[in-house]
């Protein structure tokens, strides 16, 4: 239903994002959404202090970690056509608050 691209994001500014994107996709009673992570592969012209799959990594333990997991119902490993192990689907629970 929406799509987060963390693609050239710092670990923390990706972290923040990944927050703000989620809470207000709950509080707008969206049940799928999309973060794209990337696959991690260095290119040429990336610092070699980078840590490849850095973000990829991250995403999964930032939901269990934090207070994240009350809006999450489950997180999975995108379709091909969404990204492949480049993305993740996030399927949000029920938002119980919400009014139309």
């Amino acid at each position: 239903q929406k799509t987060l691209d963390l693609h050239g994001m710092s670990v923390n500014t990706a972290h923040q994002n990944v927050i703000s994107f989620i809470k207000a996709a709950f509080q707008n009673n969206l049940r799928l959404i999309l973060i794209v992570t990337g696959k991690g592969r260095l290119k040429n012209y990336e610092s070699l202090f980078n840590e490849p799959g850095k973000l990829k990594n991250e995403l999964p333990r930032w939901i269990d970690r934090s207070d994240l997991n009350r809006y999450v119902l489950n997180i999975s490993l995108a379709h091909g056509i969404h990204g492949g192990e480049g993305a993740y689907y996030i399927y949000l629970k029920k938002n119980r608050s919400y009014r139309t």
